[in-house]
């Protein structure tokens, strides 16, 4: 196997310990009594949503025929490697700071920053169409949770 398989079994293998970790800390999300969908719902299937695509990363690693290598511009790996460890970090950082901060505010800082991660180095950054798009979907999403599905979120230190 070459390098660049190797590093995207680790990447794999990364993102499958991470989805456990992750699927570990939803047990420690307070249930309420009254509600058939609770507050861990998502963040589960956030975290079975990234088991599964480790184990992808790992299959799909494996070189499918011995001895042939793909083309690669190492600049484009190098950039790749550090967005999905920004990547990563910036969900760590989320997990932690939405309860103390709250749902809103968190998802918009965090949304906002996956936004800049992703955005491909050639590409010119639309920071006010991520900020609307992060501010946006934060509160749809908090309208939907709340109000439509009655799910208990991290209000934090605003209040909402």
């Amino acid at each position: 196997m070459n390098l660049k398989g190797k590093k995207e079994t680790l990447i794999g293998v990364g993102m499958i310990l991470f989805g456990v970790f992750y699927i570990l800390s939803t047990l420690t999300i307070k249930k309420v009594a009254n509600v058939t969908v609770g507050a861990e719902f998502i963040p589960r299937i956030y975290a079975y949503v990234i088991i599964i695509l480790g184990l992808i990363q790992v299959a799909i690693s494996y070189p499918k025929e011995k001895g042939k290598t793909p083309e690669t511009n190492k600049a484009k790996e190098e950039t790749d490697g550090k967005n999905v460890l920004l990547a990563f970090l910036a969900i760590l950082i989320y997990v932690v700071i939405m309860k103390p901060i709250g749902y809103i505010i968190s998802s918009i800082l965090f949304l906002f920053t996956m936004c800049i991660i992703i955005t491909p180095v050639y590409k010119k950054k639309n920071y006010i169409g991520y900020l609307i798009f992060a501010v946006a979907l934060s509160v749809i999403t908090f309208y939907i949770f709340k109000k439509l599905m009655f799910l208990a979120l991290p209000m934090g230190i605003l209040g909402f």
